[in-house]
């Protein structure tokens, strides 16, 4: 950090205290007091030093916000589980549900405990590592298309 100007240093200590949710050029314009073409200068130069990244927000399309590399996104910014690149992600729900249904196929009649299914589920690795939680929503899904019926 040594090396960067005041200006940039400026810009960089702003993206730090955004943490996890990022900062839209124009809450830095803002809290800096400096001109957007400053702004885009030091982000651009951060950027090439690899201090920090653009990411896309889920909440605001067409609006990239910037955090430093090392973070990951929060929820409210990447969209969690079901979003890749800011982008829903159909395919790597329907390779969820497929390998629910595969599983409950391999155990017809009977009650299934979520565990069971999710334990199956992370046999088969894909782009993330889903939750418990993730399992239980993509049965929600097979329930109410009425794939599915619920023990509960």
């Amino acid at each position: 950090l040594r090396r960067l100007d005041d200006t940039t240093r400026q810009v960089y200590q702003q993206i730090e205290k955004a943490g996890d949710r990022g900062a839209w050029s124009k809450s830095l314009k803002d809290q800096t007091k400096l001109q957007q073409h400053t702004i885009t200068k030091a982000t651009k130069e951060l950027m090439k030093m690899q201090l920090i990244k653009e990411v896309k927000s889920v909440q605001n399309r067409n609006r990239k916000v910037f955090m430093l590399i090392d973070l990951e996104p929060s929820k409210e910014v990447s969209g969690g589980t079901w979003y890749k690149d800011g982008e829903f992600n159909t395919s790597y729900v329907e390779t969820l549900r497929e390998h629910c249904l595969t599983f409950l196929e391999k155990n017809p009649g009977r009650p299934v405990p979520l565990a069971d299914i999710h334990r199956y589920v992370m046999q088969h690795p894909g782009p993330q590592v889903p939750t418990e939680d993730d399992i239980s929503c993509i049965m929600k899904t097979l329930e109410l298309d009425e794939e599915v019926t619920s023990a509960v």
